[in-house]
């Protein structure tokens, strides 16, 4: 998906592929949560501590028996190690795409990595069929798949990440004709009009924001007597709204997971064509 959109990133004015986010330590840490069954792959998403505790605790065990694995194999200098290619998937599905990220395009999401997640388990169950001692073995798998399972009941009671129907409900009470909707980034456009009450905004103007373009500069002052700012993870966060026309004021705003709505309503002046607040009449 990321190679996908790369054309478009390098081409393109980059707006509709913001959601290949810039790579992060905690964008690794992350995947290692995913590889240990943490709920933590969008748009579901449910970590707490005691989550975050287990999922490192997998993960400690996942890299101990990587190691072991490499340890055993030493002496095969002649034959093909299993340990060494299943490390070179886990490096091509994370480590590959994370240096690309880091210096080129973004390329990497959490969700993307999930063929890593054969080298994982292989390695694991390879780690505890080489056990001789049968007792120790059965503990071992039994802890194993115990912390695995841990994770079914928080997957299950995670709520999505975007809110969508809730957001859509704020935003229909308070609409009107002349309201404009600005999505930021350009690409929560599609979820919202899908969510949105088809005769609620049919007749609503909206616009993508873009970061190289000020909203002052795509609207006249004025133009609108509501406008609506509808935000995802905090992308362009404040950018949108400190390029509002100055005769706009927030009335309100809120939050939804990932989702933040703001509602700036036209004051009682607007700007004459000296620059001058003028009062409206």
């Amino acid at each position: 998906m990321g190679l996908v959109a790369a054309p478009n990133y390098l081409f393109g004015e980059g707006t509709e592929v913001r959601w290949l986010g810039e790579p992060t330590v905690e964008m690794l840490r992350d995947i290692v949560l995913a590889y240990t069954g943490v709920p933590i792959n969008y748009p579901k998403i449910n970590l707490n501590s005691m989550l975050l505790q287990v999922g490192l605790a997998v993960g400690v065990i996942t890299v101990g028996a990587f190691a072991w694995q490499l340890y055993t194999e030493r002496e095969d200098r002649g034959k093909v190690r299993g340990s060494v290619l299943l490390f070179a998937l886990l490096g091509s599905m994370v480590v590959v795409p994370f240096a690309i990220s880091t210096t080129l395009i973004p390329l990497l999401q959490v969700r993307y990595t999930i063929v890593g997640l054969v080298a994982v388990a292989i390695i694991l169950a390879k780690t505890i069929s080489d056990i001789n001692h049968q007792p120790t073995q059965l503990v071992t798998l039994t802890v194993v798949v115990l912390l695995f399972t841990a994770m079914v009941p928080a997957y299950y009671a995670a709520t999505p990440a975007e809110n969508w129907d809730q957001s859509t409900e704020i935003i229909e009470d308070d609409l009107s004709d002349d309201s404009l909707l600005v999505f930021n980034p350009g690409y929560t456009e599609d979820a919202v009009n899908y969510y949105l009450n088809g005769g609620s905004h049919s007749n609503v103007d909206s616009i993508k924001f873009r970061s190289d373009q000020a909203l002052s500069e795509q609207i006249e002052a004025g133009e609108y007597e509501q406008i609506w700012i509808i935000n995802i993870r905090s992308e362009n966060l404040g950018e949108a709204q400190d390029s509002l026309p100055s005769v706009y004021n927030q009335e309100r705003s809120e939050n939804l997971g990932s989702i933040r709505l703001f509602e700036y309503e036209k004051n009682g002046t607007q700007e004459t064509t000296d620059g001058e607040m003028g009062v409206e009449k």
